[in-house]
């Protein structure tokens, strides 16, 4: 038997001034010069949100997982809901960060009270019961929550169909689903009452109230990252497998990665940008502000591009071989994990490094393939 074990990279989130690493346990970093101001010691894979000086983690420790709350000063525990299954993405803050939103990735959605982790209302995603277990259905992202309605989109496998369903925010009750032509992996987006969803082949524009389908557009490529949204225009990115001559100069077929940009309010493609070539060209997803996007490769390098027209800007090259998706912040900074352990900050207009803080190398995936030979 083959073992492959990679480090993962530190993935990040920005709040107050402070970066947050997750990597092992959580580090805060101070945004504008990497120094590690505080670290909460956890155990286990976590994802993380912020509110109200309250840090809420998703935490799944085999064959254990919980949603945690700490006092962001001291780290000190507030309270802890366990859950029946894995979580999967951040706990979700809503209703004016009163109550905590989180998710298992076989179904199952539950609302807690955000002072005390009291369960308000849980709801099952229920397929029915001649459905086997291998067919879905299957979360891979944090719920949506916007206003009073919260929505999800588990994926299934064939013959089942994959829906969007939206539920009432204050108590669990369904309130409409609507079929989809594809399982989605990503988180959705919505923007001014229109929810976007990043299929593998295709993207699709719903009516937040009601689930109409405002537009759809099938692509050959494979999306695989989240959508950002900025001033009407929705960018992502996507692989797709070319055939074609390889470097080699056989015929074959090579995996390429696009960015690519689609107005929002008919999904017509604006531009697509190749940000690399070769069997592991995998990008992250992207971030965009100020008219710039910037998104990683599992190269270990950082690109940036115009958002407007998809022109190269600069590339960095971190000293890993994967990244986390990217954060932008104030000051024109971009901040980025990669599995050396390191976070980098950038300064967005021209890629200088501005500081790297090394937090950790303790987290990573192992994966295990082959034929497991007998002992005598």
């Amino acid at each position: 038997m083959i073992t492959i074990k990679t480090v993962l990279p530190p993935t990040i989130y920005l709040a107050q001034g402070r970066i947050y690493a997750q990597q092992g346990s959580v580090y805060a970093l101070d945004a504008l010069n990497g120094v590690t101001l505080q670290t909460y010691p956890t155990l286990g894979y976590r994802a993380l949100s912020i509110a109200n000086d309250i840090l809420y983690l998703n935490v799944n420790r085999h064959p254990d997982a919980f949603t945690q709350a700490l006092h962001l000063h001291d780290g000190s525990l507030l309270w802890t809901y366990k859950t029946e299954k894995s979580l999967v993405g951040a706990p979700v803050i809503g209703n004016g960060a009163e109550v905590v939103y989180t998710n298992t990735a076989r179904g199952q959605i539950y609302a807690l009270q955000a002072n005390d982790g009291s369960l308000l209302w849980q709801f099952r995603i229920d397929l029915g019961p001649d459905v086997l277990p291998a067919l879905g259905p299957f979360i891979h992202t944090a719920p949506l929550v916007a206003g009073e309605i919260l929505y999800l989109a588990p994926s299934v496998n064939n013959p089942l169909r994959p829906f969007l369903y939206a539920l009432r925010a204050k108590d669990g009750k369904l309130l409409w689903k609507v079929p989809l032509p594809a399982s989605s992996h990503f988180p959705l987006t919505i923007v001014e009452g229109v929810i976007y969803i990043a299929a593998h082949n295709s993207w699709l524009a719903f009516d937040a109230h009601n689930g109409s389908v405002i537009w759809q557009e099938r692509t050959n490529a494979l999306t695989c990252a989240d959508t950002v949204s900025m001033n009407g225009i929705l960018y992502t990115s996507s692989t797709e497998i070319l055939h074609e001559f390889t470097p080699s100069g056989r015929w074959g077929h090579q995996r390429h990665a696009f960015l690519c940009a689609r107005r929002a309010s008919d999904g017509t493609l604006l531009w697509r940008q190749e940000i690399g070539v070769g069997e592991n060209s995998e990008p992250t997803s992207p971030a965009v502000a100020q008219n710039i996007i910037c998104v990683g490769m599992n190269d270990g390098s950082l690109y940036t591009f115009l958002a407007s027209s998809g022109a190269p800007l600069w590339s960095y090259q971190t000293g890993g071989n994967f990244l986390s998706t990217p954060i932008i912040g104030e000051n024109n900074i971009v901040y980025v994990g990669a599995n050396d352990g390191n976070v980098y900050a950038l300064q967005m207009l021209d890629g200088t490094l501005l500081w790297k803080t090394f937090v950790s190398t303790a987290l990573s995936s192992v994966f295990s393939f082959g034929k497991i030979e007998k002992k005598e």
